[in-house]
């Protein structure tokens, strides 16, 4: 597997630290679930381009503008 090195404040090492004591874990894979996470909550590549204007319905209309009393 291969290896990083990543330079991090002291307070962000204290809670990845807390959370792999919560976890009984590695903070290494703490780290890799993090970065991990963050990826696999990207849209998919050529999502918008692809549905964006899939629907064919009626194009939006600006509403009146009401009376404020």
């Amino acid at each position: 597997m291969p290896q990083v090195s990543l330079y991090i404040d002291q307070g962000l090492y204290t809670e990845i630290k807390l959370i792999a004591e919560k976890k009984n874990t590695s903070m290494s894979r703490v780290v890799n679930d993090m970065i991990k996470e963050s990826v696999d909550n990207r849209w998919p590549e050529g999502f918008f381009e692809t549905y964006f204007g899939a629907l064919k319905d009626d194009p939006l209309e600006e509403p009146e503008e009401w009376e404020y009393i």
